[in-house]
């Protein structure tokens, strides 16, 4: 599951009936959740949470209708092959390159590039690269 993050803060704690997910403290309800002091500029290089043992990720907004994530891999880091019932994925590459994986396709990507998963579609990622990869992740309607 995804984790909030606002660097300025650094705290988490669990979230009430979401289980694995946790949010910023001082985020009591998902009322809160989802305004998430927003509108605001999001500087998603700011909310990477890079791990050596597996790809990282973060949520930088959720809603009841939309949750947007951050994935962060290493090199030879990968987001296995799945699917999602009932929810449409874009993903939108911020920085470094490496392959989506698309209904049993490998397809290139670099910064900007985006692909759409639409639900019930087999999708992954995989940096191929010898730099680190950092993409984009809307998911609608949100988990």
């Amino acid at each position: 599951m995804y984790r909030l993050s606002r660097p300025e803060s650094g705290l988490r704690r669990g979230f009430p009936g979401k289980r694995g997910s946790a949010v910023v403290k001082g985020w009591k309800n998902r009322r809160q959740l989802e305004h998430m002091e927003h509108p605001h500029v999001i500087r998603p290089g700011d909310h990477a949470e890079w791990r050596a043992d597996k790809m990282g990720k973060a949520t930088l907004y959720q809603s009841s209708r939309l949750l947007v994530g951050l994935n962060a891999f290493e090199p030879g880091q990968s987001h296995a092959l799945h699917a999602h019932e009932g929810m449409d994925k874009v993903y939108q590459v911020v920085e470094g390159s490496g392959h989506f994986l698309l209904d049993g396709r490998e397809l290139p990507m670099t910064a900007g590039d985006l692909l759409v998963a639409p639900s019930g579609v087999p999708h992954g990622v995989r940096n191929t690269s010898q730099g680190r990869l950092l993409v984009l992740v809307f998911l609608a309607p949100a988990p």
